[in-house]
């Protein structure tokens, strides 16, 4: 089994979810008591919000790649970023170090492309919803991106923000995503992609367009990686 290198701490909570989730599913495919091999570079979140509310992406790149090179020395064979966010300078973070970075889009693209997506609408925090390089990342794979108008594009935000800090949704807020959603699929999109790492307030039984979540994908690329001989 591979060790996994998790950079963490964007947020917290977000890294107890990879780590959860990393852990079931090794168990599950494994069985008995196994368990990943990981890990932990936690960031302080407080740091790294400063840089994504001021612009100051190199300032996130330096973090990042600290963190990576920490990581790899301490014995990581893959490196993970527990975020869609930050996923922004995961190519960057991967010229500083020789293990390999699995990208977040990568499991994404190959399962829309298993299922034949063309046109995915997007949800998210505001900088993945809104900067260009989660977007293009998917155009350059052959899918086009519809997402919210800037109204609903702040809800979801604050909806994302709300299940970070308190770990659930209100029924209203699960009510008012899912009609942002509706609105995606009637401006053209045949899917949806939720790229938060939470977010799992809805289901695919709750939309009727296939639902891809990003953290989930993404864990089972890493474990099937960390998993093979």
């Amino acid at each position: 089994m591979k060790t996994i290198g998790i950079i963490g701490g964007i947020t917290w909570e977000s890294t107890v979810a990879y780590y959860e989730r990393i852990n079931q599913l090794v168990n599950q495919k494994l069985g008995k008591n196994h368990s990943a091999k990981c890990l932990i570079n936690s960031l302080n979140y407080e740091d790294v919000n400063h840089y994504l509310e001021t612009g100051k992406w190199d300032q996130v790149e330096r973090v990042t790649s600290q963190a990576a090179k920490i990581l790899e020395q301490g014995g990581a064979d893959l490196i993970i970023i527990a975020s869609n966010t930050m996923h922004k300078v995961a190519d960057l973070v991967q010229h500083h170090i020789a293990v390999p970075v699995l990208h977040i889009i990568d499991p994404l693209v190959e399962a829309c492309e298993k299922k034949g997506a063309g046109t995915i609408g997007l949800v998210g925090t505001i900088y993945t919803m809104e900067d260009t390089f989660y977007i293009e990342k998917l155009n350059e794979r052959g899918l086009q991106v519809v997402i919210p108008d800037e109204e609903d594009r702040d809800l979801i935000h604050d909806i994302i923000l709300s299940e970070r800090k308190h770990g659930k949704v209100s029924e209203r807020e699960r009510r008012d995503t899912l009609q942002i959603m509706q609105r995606l699929v009637d401006n053209g999109a045949d899917s949806i992609v939720i790229g938060c790492t939470k977010g799992d307030f809805i289901h695919q039984d709750d939309v009727n367009v296939p639902l891809y979540h990003t953290t989930n994908l993404h864990v089972e690329k890493i474990v099937s990686t960390a998993l093979e001989k």
